[in-house]
């Protein structure tokens, strides 16, 4: 938990460790100077940052400071916090599925390339994911699976306005999703 800007701005991330010796995580940012809107986020993974990186696998914009802004924004966050349980079980099967499913380097860059060509990566963040895809920087992307093209795409997403970084994750996830399945 942090504060910032005096103590107007909250950011938080809660690491709940479960039965199967994995972790659910929450994160919340905002502020009671209407400087920042109210942000949820779950998953396996949060990140939560002073400096305004915010990223997590299942993302919500709540609502900006208005009237009714912060009640809006604590009733997002008990509903979304009762059923954060479920989505974090999605993810994890997913993630899973993506391990067990076998990529080899030549599809990889296909994929990569495609991506570019949707628009989902721009060419320097290809040329990141491509550096990552063929030489991991951790050792526990070096298996060719889907899900060592996922961190790869995501390494490349670090890179451009902090601010818009939850919803590139978002994208890049749901589009890689999605070409698995136009292609078999």
């Amino acid at each position: 938990y942090g504060l910032n800007k005096g103590e107007d701005q909250f950011f938080a991330a809660l690491h709940f460790r479960q039965e199967n010796d994995s972790n659910l995580a929450i994160g919340l940012r905002g502020s009671k100077n209407k400087s920042l809107a109210g942000w949820y986020v779950d998953g396996a993974s949060v990140f939560v940052c002073s400096n305004l990186q915010f990223s997590g696998d299942n993302v919500v914009y709540a609502r900006k400071n208005t009237t009714n802004g912060w009640e809006d924004f604590r009733r997002m966050v008990i509903q979304r916090m009762s059923t954060a349980p479920q989505r974090y079980r999605a993810t994890v099967d997913r993630l899973n599925g993506w391990k067990a499913l076998g990529c080899d380097e030549l599809r990889g860059i296909e994929l990569l390339g495609l991506a570019q060509y949707e628009g989902i990566l721009k060419p320097q963040q290809v040329t990141i994911a491509m550096k990552e895809w063929r030489e991991p920087t951790h050792a526990e992307f070096q298996e060719r699976n889907v899900y060592s093209l996922n961190a790869a795409g995501t390494e490349a997403l670090k890179r451009g306005a902090p601010g818009g970084v939850v919803g590139r994750y978002a994208a890049w996830d749901a589009w890689l999703g999605d070409a698995l399945d136009r292609q078999g």
